[in-house]
């Protein structure tokens, strides 16, 4: 799906321009540089295309089709809400320790806050 490969793409030069700005020494002038890489949040965006799915509008390739929530409590159960993200953002930011961190942010239906966070590097 192209919107896929774009996602890939932006996140790849986002974790590729991280690396080159914590070369650069940021810290010793109180800069600190991480990247956010949330996997899919429910956003209005997500909401308006599997409306279009769900409501007949828009037929994707079936191979999407099979992977997308049939329903909005599907939905909610794999998507993370933007408030996770912000979350994961907020302590990220409070936490002066971090510095050239990728963190990988995704829905936990297991866990006790339904989020999971880790420090990933990508090849």
């Amino acid at each position: 799906m192209a919107l896929g490969h774009s996602y890939e793409a932006t996140r790849d030069f986002c974790i590729a321009l991280r690396n080159d700005l914590r070369k650069s020494s940021p810290r010793a002038h109180g800069v600190r540089v991480n990247c956010i890489c949330p996997a899919g949040v429910y956003t209005d965006m997500v909401t308006g295309i599997l409306n279009s799915v769900w409501e007949g509008r828009y037929k994707p390739p079936q191979d999407l089709f099979d992977s997308m929530p049939k329903t909005h409590e599907a939905a909610l159960k794999i998507y993370l809400k933007p408030s996770d993200v912000v979350n994961e953002v907020m302590k990220l930011i409070n936490d002066e320790s971090k510095n050239g961190q990728v963190l990988l942010i995704t829905k936990d239906p297991e866990g006790p806050m339904q989020v999971k966070v880790e420090n990933i590097e990508l090849k």
